[in-house]
């Protein structure tokens, strides 16, 4: 493939951009490449043919060595790609309108965004609490929990029965009778 299509007898002696004006840029790599002595690269649209190219120009002891490989199908993809990440941003942007005005909606009517159900949450205040909320509660304990000095699920009021440690009469501990 030429970037130029004219015979080689034509091309001998004159420059890149009196040859192909649009090819201007590469001339200019081409230029700079002997100038500083480095490879420059440039990717360079033909427009007449909508062709795409990668050029690279590499200096050397007699002037400049370019090649060029077309592109024009790379190219295409990475705009069908950026078209299609484009396409994905709208369709997010469109879905987060729809669910900020969904959760509006949601608030207006509850009073509240969703996902905030501080009502529905146990606290979880201590280890004793936890092991309740696993356990299924009995409505006569629920009554008195927490009711006086006594541990949790017991009343103020109700005493242990005496054990083999206690007597009934004298209420001396084990070892001391009567």
């Amino acid at each position: 493939m030429s970037i130029i299509a004219q015979p080689r007898e034509a091309i001998i002696g004159r420059t890149l951009a009196e040859l192909e004006p649009e090819a201007e840029p590469v001339d200019e790599a081409i230029r700079r490449a002997i100038r500083e002595r480095r490879t420059i690269g440039l990717q360079f649209l033909q427009a007449r043919s909508g062709r795409w190219f990668s050029v690279r120009c590499y200096p050397s002891a007699i002037g400049v060595i370019v090649f060029a490989n077309e592109i024009t199908r790379q190219k295409q993809a990475e705009e069908r790609l950026l078209l299609a990440h484009q396409e994905l941003e709208h369709r997010v942007e469109a879905r987060t309108h729809e669910l900020n005005s969904a959760n509006a909606l949601l608030e207006a009517v509850f009073g509240r965004p969703p996902g905030r159900d501080r009502d529905l949450r146990p606290q979880r205040a201590h280890r004793a609490h936890q092991r309740r909320l696993r356990a299924p509660v009995r409505p006569e304990r629920a009554e008195t929990a927490h009711a006086g000095d006594g541990p949790p699920g017991r009343s103020a009021g109700r005493r242990r029965a005496p054990g083999p440690h206690r007597q009934a009469a004298g209420g001396r501990g084990a070892g001391h009778r009567a």
